[in-house]
């Protein structure tokens, strides 16, 4: 693979205190001219600069403001973080409690269909230190610089998306913690002001974070796993056309949450050296996003079977109607006394705020998301649009803090239909393409020396319409997915046809455009 370099920054748009010092970006000239930027806005920035905030917006980042000591086993951490918490405990209980599958189809299901789902983040990570650029700006090698203002923009609500599902899980628990005295609206301000106070400290906040918050989960789980074990159940597999199915759907949820992760992967291995190998940053992204959401899943799929305990003392089905996911947890730490049960609900309380590992990346991404919209998006602070993201979260959080396990199906899976024909398009493009006329970095922001876009939006329409051909839900039920009784198979539809058709159109594209 070619990578052409940058011929360096442009004279006064970085700065250091005196020079490059350990990689790190100290102050920045925001935005080709401050001058430009209204007044009000360049104290915004000066004021997060004091902060500690980082300021350093979607542009091109040349080696002299990379990080040298950032290592790549660092991303790790950070993806392993952002898989491995409570919102991933409710996705894996939907196997047994919305699919009917036991305890063994959904595991071989969540290996299965999660290893497909994390490789391709994995690939857009390594990206990010070759050429430089954010994974919205990476985008622009397929879908053009106009063109992929649509997915950005996609990719922004799809942040705000994850915000409020996993804010909405986290504060369920919180309010089974509180026994039902703390209003779940409470509950759903204090994860998001937490999360949002992480977020806004930038890059290096986050990774500082993400390397201690998996260790914590790990042993919250151990001992949720421990409590629970002998409550859980070995529910047996489905049978039949109802195991079929059964499959097929929860594989659709579980891919769709790895999937998802392509839009952002880049943004978390930025600063890294572009010499890094690209085999050692794909391999500690893969890793950290799969073993993390593995991990989570299984624990999920043995709460969920908590469901089936027939012991009345406990009475699992009745507390799970009552208070979902998070009166399960709760109630594994019944009846072994009043001491036991409080120590219980400090477990719920970490729980729930372990939601802030998946909540702060999507935060931070957002912001970067809506700067990459266009020039003028580009002059907000950082801070502000993080402001309005939240905003935007707590409302709908609180509408929606009622119907989450409706909620959560839905949006998986609307995910999956648009994000698998784009990260199909996206891959495509770089291992085939890509491959024969590599990437010049100085194209970034020149529309010129971008493809058109034209090619990469057919394909992901096309391969869109394809995904709702094979949608099963409840608001619709595509004949693809129809005339096999009843599963989603919008994901590998959408895959199939969006890499079909972009390697036609592509193929036209260069040769008239030769761009």
């Amino acid at each position: 693979m070619e990578f052409q370099e940058k011929k360096g920054p442009e004279p006064d748009l970085y700065q250091t205190d005196s020079g490059p010092r350990q990689g790190q970006v100290t102050r920045i000239k925001n935005l080709r001219d401050l001058e430009e930027v209204p007044s009000v806005w360049t104290k915004v920035h000066l004021l997060s600069e004091k902060l500690g905030a980082e300021t350093i917006g979607v542009e091109q980042l040349p080696e002299e403001a990379r990080n040298p000591n950032q290592k790549p086993y660092s991303t790790f951490f950070v993806w392993s973080t952002a898989n491995f918490h409570y919102s991933g405990f409710t996705t894996g209980a939907l196997g047994p409690l919305l699919f009917g599958l036991g305890w063994w189809d959904s595991f071989l299901t969540v290996i299965f269909f999660n290893f497909l789902a994390d490789l391709a983040p994995g690939v857009i990570s390594y990206l990010g230190p070759r050429l430089g650029m954010r994974s919205m700006i990476i985008v622009r090698y397929s879908f053009g610089f106009y063109l992929s203002k649509v997915i950005v923009l996609l990719n922004a609500i799809t942040c705000i998306g994850w915000i409020i599902i996993n804010t909405v899980a986290g504060g369920g628990l919180l309010y089974d913690a509180a026994d039902a005295k703390m209003p779940l609206v409470v509950a759903i301000i204090i994860i998001l002001v937490l999360s949002l106070i992480t977020s806004f400290l930038g890059y290096r906040a986050i990774h500082l974070y993400d390397k201690y918050g998996w260790l914590v989960l790990i042993v919250l789980s151990i001992i949720v796993v421990g409590f629970g074990g002998k409550h859980f159940v070995d529910v047996p597999m489905a049978k039949g056309d109802d195991a079929r199915l059964g499959v097929l759907s929860y594989g659709a949820l579980v891919f769709s949450w790895g999937i998802t992760w392509v839009p952002l992967a880049a943004d978390y291995s930025l600063y890294m050296p572009s010499k890094t190998p690209k085999w050692q940053t794909f391999f500690w992204t893969f890793s950290g996003i799969y073993i993390g959401s593995t991990l989570a899943f299984l624990v999920g799929i043995a709460i969920a079977t908590l469901i089936s305990n027939p012991d009345p003392f406990y009475n699992f089905p009745a507390v799970y109607d009552d208070r979902g996911i998070g009166g399960l947890v709760g109630a594994i730490f019944e009846g072994h006394g009043t001491g036991v049960r409080g120590f219980g609900r400090f477990i719920e309380v970490l729980l729930a705020l372990s939601i802030m590992g998946a909540n702060i990346p999507n935060i931070y991404s957002f912001g970067l998301s809506v700067q990459a919209i266009s020039t003028w998006t580009q002059k907000i602070p950082r801070i502000l649009v993080t402001l309005f993201g939240f905003a935007v979260a707590v409302t709908v959080s609180c509408i929606l803090r009622n119907r989450f396990v409706e909620a959560l199906e839905n949006f998986l899976n609307v995910l999956s239909y648009w994000c698998t024909p784009f990260a199909a398009v996206v891959m495509t493009e770089h291992f085939w393409f890509r491959r024969r006329i590599g990437y010049n970095v100085e194209d970034w922001s020149r529309p010129a020396g971008l493809p058109t876009g034209i090619a990469a939006f057919v394909a992901w329409a096309c391969g869109i319409t394809a995904a709702f051909m094979g949608a099963d839900q409840t608001w619709l039920v595509g004949p693809a997915a129809k005339s096999i009784g009843g599963a989603d198979i919008g994901w590998e539809l959408g895959a199939a046809v969006g890499t079909g058709v972009y390697l036609i159109a592509r193929t036209i594209d260069l040769k008239i455009t030769g761009r």
